[in-house]
């Protein structure tokens, strides 16, 4: 775990983290907001990570099954020192630890879970790869996006990534579980990142 001071915001420290960013950006200056883009992006920003591709266990019955093997950084910050808004900008000490879990992404055609509470891999454009062409995609570790919300990234974030990046979506009824949002310390991790209830049904209920 690494840990590092910031002022006014946390950015996450060590070697690894910022060649995993750096490889999923592509440095292109931003468009300015009369070419079509908002000021503030909306929704929740992405994170970076690496996939793989993870296929079905061979005891599993169920043969639309497999599975992306994510590693993301996962951040707990906390406001250090005194606040004096307008003085100068608050101090937030973070601590950033890599983490390495399945995210399930195979559902039967019976499934009653919406598209956007499904986990899915999509491209740049928001097309969904099926488990063929996801295989062939994430054949080894692969430098991706990371949306804990269900939905693309808004287009502000997507105008920054490099072409051929891949984005994951992690539906909302799993985003509660992964818990990849940077968290003040000591707060409830099992928040859903929009303030919503997220649905209680799991892909492996199919």
């Amino acid at each position: 775990m690494s840990k590092t001071a910031t002022r006014g915001i946390i950015v996450a420290s060590g070697m690894g983290t910022l060649l995993l960013v750096g490889s999923v950006f592509a440095g292109d200056p931003l468009p300015s907001e009369g070419e079509g883009l908002t000021a503030t992006p909306r929704g929740v920003a992405p994170l970076a990570g690496l996939a793989a591709f993870v296929p079905k266990d061979a005891d599993d019955s169920r043969d639309y099954a497999w599975s992306v093997r994510l590693s993301a950084p996962k951040v707990v910050w906390e406001i250090v020192g005194k606040e004096r808004p307008k003085i100068e900008w608050t101090k937030i000490e973070a601590e950033v630890e890599m983490v390495t879990m399945d995210i399930a992404m195979g559902y039967s055609e019976a499934t009653q879970l919406s598209e956007r509470s499904q986990n899915r891999v999509v491209d740049l454009g928001g097309k969904r790869l099926d488990r063929e062409e996801a295989m062939k995609r994430l054949e080894e570790d692969t430098p991706v996006m990371v949306s804990v919300s269900g939905e693309m990234p808004d287009p502000f974030y997507l105008r920054c990534m490099k072409p051929g990046t891949l984005v994951i979506l992690i539906g909302l009824p799993s985003a509660r579980e992964y818990d990849l949002l940077p968290r003040p310390r000591d707060t409830d991790r099992g928040a859903s990142p929009t303030g919503d209830d997220p649905p209680t049904d799991r892909p492996e209920a199919d």
